[in-house]
This record gives structure tokens, C-alpha cells and sequence, in this order.
């Protein structure tokens, strides 16, 4: 019955590590397009971008997928077709610049970024792995092992993400709760600037800043009378 289970589960990683290959060989090229499109903002225009990109940052891009990808980027260089070319250009770039946005966006949990990174590396270690098998059909005996190995990280890994996730949630929401906390012991004083800020400034489309007249002079005593 053991024997079974183990017989379907690995025709079951086979079958899958085929198609993931597939899948991925097939939709490369049109990463370049997606992520093009993405990267110009809500509201731009979406079409692909033409012409190849800066060479500094596709030397860039270069190094970054030697460093994490380089499977990948074997198979990106490799083609040969001028628009598959400019294409691969194009996923090369946007690779490294979604990566530099990830870090940039998680500045304060340095962990995500590389929990983020180790995924992307497991998945090039998987992507070279379901080529092996594609290519070399009596090798998927072998290969199997180191696929679910891969996999095993892979789950790991994202696990340890989403608990850096929470890290930071739970360190901004206690952030959150002091300073409410200040801002509720100082109400007072903090209702009392706000409000002569108010008062001598007034509030966006009602400024007051020019509308509130100056205070009038205090009247010369009579004479005969001590200040």
C-alpha cells in the first residue's frame, strides 16, 4: 500500500514538473511585455516597450540573473529570434528592477527581501530541473528527489516570508499603540495647537491667513494716568 503511495506521488511530481516546464519555456518571452506594461503605471500607456533597453541596465540585469538565475538566463540568451531577443532584453530589466522595488518596499524587514530573492533562486533551481526531465526522459528517475527537495524549500521558505510579514505587522501595530497612547495623555495640549494652527492658518480651500484681521492696538492712556 506504502509502495502505491509512493508510486502515484511520484508520477504525480512528474506529470506536474512537465507541465511547469512547459508552462514556463512557453510564457517567458511574454514576461517582458506583462511586466513592461506594469511598470509604466495605472493609467499610462500599456503597450510593450520598443527597442531594446539601456545597456547599463541590462548589464545590470545580466549580473543580477548570473548571481540568482542563471538557468533562466541561459534559456533567455539562447534565443535567437531578433523579437524573442528584444523581449528577453526587456524580462533580463524588469527582472532586477522588480527586485529592487521589493527591496526598496521592504526597507524595514530586510528579511522579506531576501526570503523574496531565496524563492526566486528555488524556482530558477526548479525551472533547470523540469528542463532536465523534459530533455533527458530517463533521468527523471534521478531527478525526482532533487525536485521535491527544491519544492520542500520552496514551501519553507514561503513560510518564513509570511512570518516576516507578521514580524513587521506586529511591530508597526504596537508602533501604532503607543502613539495613540502619547496622543491620548497629551489630548489637551495637542487640541489646543491644533486649533490656533487652525485659527491663524485655516484649512485647505478656507485659508484664514489672510482673512484674519490684526489685533487692534491697546488705546493711549488718558493723561495723568500711570501705564
Amino acid at each position: 500500500m506504502a509502495n502505491h503511495r509512493c508510486l502515484k506521488m511520484n508520477s504525480m511530481i512528474r506529470k506536474i514538473s512537465l507541465l511547469a516546464a512547459v508552462v514556463v519555456l512557453g510564457a517567458m518571452p511574454l514576461v517582458a511585455r506583462a511586466q513592461t506594461g506594469a511598470a509604466r503605471g495605472p493609467g499610462r500607456n500599456t503597450q510593450p516597450q520598443q527597442g531594446s533597453p539601456p545597456q547599463d541596465e541590462l548589464n545590470e540585469g545580466i549580473k543580477f540573473m548570473e548571481a540568482n538565475a542563471p538557468h533562466r538566463l541561459a534559456m533567455l540568451q539562447g534565443l535567437r529570434a531578433p523579437k524573442a531577443i528584444e523581449n528577453a532584453k526587456w524580462t533580463i530589466v524588469n527582472q532586477k528592477r522588480r527586485f529592487d522595488t521589493v527591496k526598496a518596499n521592504n526597507a524595514d524587514a530586510p528579511e522579506i527581501y531576501q526570503a523574496r530573492l531565496r524563492e526566486y533562486q528555488i524556482n530558477g533551481d526548479i525551472f533547470d530541473l523540469c528542463r532536465q526531465m523534459i530533455q533527458q526522459p530517463k533521468t527523471v528517475a534521478t531527478i525526482e528527489p532533487q525536485l521535491r527537495a527544491k519544492v520542500q524549500e520552496l514551501f519553507d521558505v514561503g513560510i518564513h516570508e509570511r512570518q516576516a510579514r507578521i514580524d513587521r505587522l506586529e511591530k508597526q501595530l504596537a508602533k501604532l499603540k503607543k502613539e495613540v497612547d502619547n496622543d491620548q495623555k497629551k489630548r489637551d495640549e495637542l487640541v489646543a495647537k491644533n486649533y490656533q494652527l487652525i485659527r491663524k492658518e485655516g484649512v485647505p480651500g478656507a485659508s484664514l491667513s489672510n482673512a484674519v484681521p490684526p489685533e487692534p492696538a491697546l488705546a493711549e492712556p488718558p493723561p495723568g494716568l500711570k501705564r
